[in-house]
């Protein structure tokens, strides 16, 4: 049992590579060094992901937001910027509804082989439906 524990630290180890192995392992496995590559992992993620998703975010809102201002007179409306699509449609009885949403690439590849289908608000919602029925 002795013998066992012994072979499986680094000086008893035949070769130096398989000794610089298992150093490197032992060393990587202990909770500071993971905590520490966890922290770092996440600083990177947030650095190169998530501030520029953030960023296209805000963009985005503000243009919907803008572009939604704008339709305040219009009872029904299709307006597509970009892959940002905001669809405004107006019932019988007075109400309205208003859809802002980002447009995947298959929907967009789609619309613009479409275009006619931005005329009515009730058919570009049932185009979109039919779109993300091709997915599935």
């Amino acid at each position: 049992m002795v013998v066992a524990q012994r072979q499986n630290t680094a000086e008893y180890l035949p070769s130096w590579w398989q000794r610089l192995g298992y150093s490197v392992r032992s060393a990587f496995t202990r909770p500071a060094i993971t905590n520490r590559l966890r922290k770092a992992e996440r600083a990177v993620e947030a650095t190169y992901l998530d501030r520029p998703q953030a960023e296209a975010n805000q963009l985005q809102a503000n243009g919907a937001a803008s572009v939604i201002g704008s339709l305040s007179t219009a009872n029904n409306a299709c307006v597509q910027v970009g892959s940002l699509l905001v669809v405004k449609a107006t019932a019988a009885d007075g109400t309205s509804v208003v859809v802002a949403r980002t447009l995947t690439q298959m929907e967009l590849d789609d619309l613009s082989k479409n275009q006619t289908v931005l005329k009515d608000p009730a058919t570009i919602l049932e185009f979109l439906q039919s779109t993300k029925a091709k997915l599935e």
